[in-house]
This record gives structure tokens, C-alpha cells and sequence, in this order.
């Protein structure tokens, strides 16, 4: 349980699972990386926003250097990245992104515009509005939905 609980918890991550902008995402590169055997997967966030998921397959036990041209990720102009699985931001970057991947492990990090924010704002739908009294609404961050319960 220890060596997968930090994955199936990370809040980032299972927000990048649960937003929809009209795609469930997709791979967009395969064999790339120092080892050529680096995947790339992508899922747009919406407002500009991109997830990419970039998994390193090598069965040699090889850590990879993957340099990816945004560009082909549909990536234009200055944007900030996010790392999922460290919970930082990781600060700008223009062009392409570079990152060391190791040996069967993974890089997540989310492409967004520099006056966008994440995570993405919970709205709710205005059937599952507070003021129905069916459920209780926590909240913190700037208005951000941090839990919710039937009540």
C-alpha cells in the first residue's frame, strides 16, 4: 500500500483525472528520451492548460533525458510548469521542457499560461448549491472546494 499511496491520493493528479475539456487525452510521442524508450501523453485541461505524463519503459534499468519541443505538444509562447507528483511549481519555461526520467518511473506536469492558476476552480452545479441544505461545502484557498458531504 505504501508504494502506491502517494499516487492514487495526490489531489493534483486526481484533478487532472476528473477535469474534461473535450478529450480524455492521448500519446503523442513513444520511443523518444536518451534511451528512446520514453512515452509522452498529453490531456488538455481547458483555459489553455495541458497535462503531460511522460513515462519512462525501458527495461534496461536506464534512467532518460527526454527533451520535448512544445510545439508539438500544441504549446505556444511562455508558460509556467507544474510538477504533480512534487506539488511545485517548477517556474517557466519557452520552447521546449527537458526532464529526467528514471528507470520505469514517471514525470506529470501540467503546461499552463502564465496568468492561469491551479488547480482548476471547483465549480459546483447549481442543483448541488449550499443553499439546497442536501450538502455541506467546505472551502478554502481563495473559494477553491476543498470537501464536500451529503448532509
Amino acid at each position: 500500500r505504501d508504494l502506491v499511496w502517494d499516487i492514487i491520493t495526490n489531489k493534483e493528479a486526481i484533478a487532472v483525472n476528473q477535469a474534461w475539456a473535450g478529450h480524455p487525452g492521448s500519446q503523442v510521442k513513444a520511443e523518444v528520451g536518451s534511451n528512446k524508450a520514453v512515452e509522452v501523453w498529453t490531456k488538455p485541461l481547458g483555459e489553455g492548460r495541458l497535462a503531460a505524463l511522460l513515462i519512462n519503459t525501458d527495461t534496461n534499468n536506464t534512467k532518460a533525458t527526454v527533451t520535448v519541443q512544445l510545439s508539438d505538444l500544441s504549446v505556444t509562447g511562455e508558460v509556467k510548469v507544474r510538477d504533480v507528483w512534487g506539488k511545485r511549481d517548477l517556474g517557466l519555461c519557452i520552447g521546449t521542457f527537458s526532464a529526467e526520467v528514471g528507470y520505469h518511473d514517471s514525470v506529470f506536469v501540467i503546461f499552463l499560461p502564465t496568468n492561469a492558476t491551479w488547480p482548476l476552480p471547483f465549480k459546483l452545479a447549481p442543483w448541488m448549491s449550499p443553499s439546497v441544505g442536501a450538502l455541506s461545502v467546505a472551502e478554502s484557498n481563495g473559494g477553491a472546494v476543498d470537501a464536500l458531504a451529503w448532509v
